[in-house]
């Protein structure tokens, strides 16, 4: 058959290396100058490990480091994940120099060296905006929820039951006014109890104020939901996770 075969897995190969199977534009190079140099110039914030020549060589942070910047680039933060894309990831194989780190060491470094880690990838990304590679001037967001003017409006329902509630409120605090007036009148502790209730009297009425505003500012626009800072605003409706397994053809993932 006319099919395209590909290497034979038990031939040898001669004369192949890493360097040779990263581009000499791919950015993990880039990673790989940026965490050099950045221990380099801050090596004390990385504690002490692989200062002594005694037991067991440590793993450098540079190294560690070149990986967390890799992983969040490529949105990989679990630490197992890291570990199983250092034995398998040609990417990480180069940037790595083939060195396969346990889960619990990444993730203790990751736990040791939070704020040298933070300041990192702070400091590549400020390389890449100098260096021309970013411009910097633009926030994309890709499939997130953020408040918006509409996300602020206020509904006739809403309103009108909260009205009703800080009404009753208002009620109970005038009676207990009325109550503190007859029972030791002329006492310290009654005008203090006093004071206090005529505080939140004062505070339910500024708040059924506002509501009523609100309401009048609904009956005005002739709308059930309205934002007050951007009238022309509207909630979009994000359909349910259940709605969209519904809608979805059977078979689809």
């Amino acid at each position: 058959m006319h099919y395209l075969t590909g290497h034979n897995r038990e031939q040898a190969q001669i004369f192949t290396k890493l360097e040779d199977l990263v581009s000499a534009r791919h950015y993990v190079r880039l990673i790989d100058l940026i965490a050099e140099k950045f221990f380099i110039d801050n090596a004390p914030c990385f504690g002490e490990k692989g200062d002594q020549s005694i037991g067991r060589k440590a793993y450098s942070p540079a190294h560690l480091l070149k990986l967390y910047i890799y992983g969040y680039l490529n949105g990989i933060s679990s630490s197992r994940k890291l570990e199983r894309e250092c034995a398998r990831n040609l990417e990480l194989m180069w940037l790595m120099n083939q060195l396969v780190p346990d889960h619990k060491t990444i993730a203790d470094f990751r736990k040791d060296n939070g704020e040298a880690i933070k300041q990192s990838v702070l400091a590549f990304g400020k390389w890449l905006q100098q260096s021309g590679y970013i411009k910097g001037d633009v926030v994309s967001i890709d499939g997130s929820k953020i408040r918006a003017n509409a996300s602020q409006s206020f509904d006739l329902d809403h309103v009108s039951k909260k009205l009703g509630q800080l009404e009753t409120q208002l009620q109970e605090y005038v009676a207990k006014t009325s109550c503190t007036d007859q029972l030791d009148e002329g006492t310290e502790q009654a005008e203090r109890e006093k004071g206090e209730l005529q505080q939140h009297i004062k505070g339910l009425q500024q708040q059924i104020n506002e509501l009523e505003l609100k309401k009048a500012f609904l009956d005005q626009e002739q709308a059930k939901r309205i934002s007050p800072t951007d009238p022309q605003a509207r909630i979009m409706k994000m359909p349910s996770r259940q709605a969209l397994l519904l809608q979805c053809p059977s078979g689809c993932g």
